[in-house]
C-alpha cells in the first residue's frame, strides 16, 4: 500500500469479565484480521480495561477503530491519541498482548 502510516491508542473497559479462553479467541481473530490489513500493534488487558496500541495504513486504523467502537465487548471507548507516523513501532506484531 502507498497510503500513509498512522497509530491510534485507545482505553476501553470490558463489558463482562474475561477469561483466557476468551482473550484467547479475541486475539486469534485479531491477529488474523490484523494480518490481512497490515495493522500491528500491542493489546493489554488487566483487571477489565483495555489499553491498545494499533498502527498501519490510516485508512485501516480509522475502519479498526470504528468497528471495535461497536463491538459488544467493550464499553467506555475512548480515543487516547492519533498520529501519522513514519515507520512501525510494532512491525512484526499482528496483535501482541500483556
Amino acid at each position: 500500500m502507498t497510503e500513509g502510516l498512522s497509530a491510534l491508542v485507545y482505553l476501553s473497559s470490558s463489558s463482562s469479565t474475561m477469561n483466557d479462553a476468551s482473550l484467547e479467541a479475541l486475539l486469534r481473530q485479531a491477529r488474523s484480521d490484523n494480518a490481512a490489513n497490515e495493522i500491528t500493534g500491542i493489546l493489554i488487558y488487566d483487571d477489565g480495561n483495555f489499553i491498545q496500541y494499533f498502527e498501519g495504513p490510516e485508512n485501516a486504523v480509522f475502519e479498526l477503530f470504528d468497528k471495535i467502537k461497536i463491538d459488544t465487548r467493550h464499553t467506555s471507548v475512548t480515543r487516547l491519541d492519533y498520529a501519522k507516523i513514519d515507520a512501525r513501532v510494532f512491525g512484526d506484531w499482528w496483535m501482541g498482548f500483556r
